[in-house]
């Protein structure tokens, strides 16, 4: 599938964006496209929120910040539920599912950029840190 009309890795889109995106693949993609959020989206969005857990838990001890970890499984798991409610009703447009599917995939993608930082800062504290026990 061309990464223009993957919703997922889309940003701040508008509804009609959405829709005309749905209605451009087809049938047929539409279809694999559902395949791909339930075979392969649900697993990996669960094995990389595991994944920045243990790498927070290993950077940031004692802190919260893990919770933007599971920020972002939420933000994803909305997302992948409104595109999938929006590919079961093609061709009936809804202007909610497509904003929600907007929202949910923007504010995913904001998670994910604070996400990455707090790794390369967490990454540099311990670096350059006293306690370098386990790194490098």
């Amino acid at each position: 599938m061309p990464p223009s009309l993957v919703l997922d890795l889309k940003f701040a889109y508008s509804a009609s964006d959405a829709y005309q995106a749905l209605d451009i693949m087809g049938e047929e993609m539409r279809k694999d496209y559902l395949k791909c959020l339930l075979i392969f989206d649900i697993p990996y969005m669960l094995i990389y929120t595991l994944l920045f857990i243990q790498l927070f838990n290993f950077l940031w001890k004692g802190s919260q910040v893990r919770l933007v970890c599971v920020g972002v499984l939420v933000f994803d798991f909305f997302e992948n539920l409104m595109i999938y409610s929006m590919i079961q009703i093609f061709p009936d447009y809804s202007p909610f599912l497509g904003f929600g599917a907007s929202f949910f995939t923007s504010t995913k993608w904001v998670f994910v950029g604070i996400m990455v930082a707090l790794s390369l800062i967490g990454a540099l504290k311990k670096i350059f840190s006293h306690e370098r026990q386990g790194l490098l």
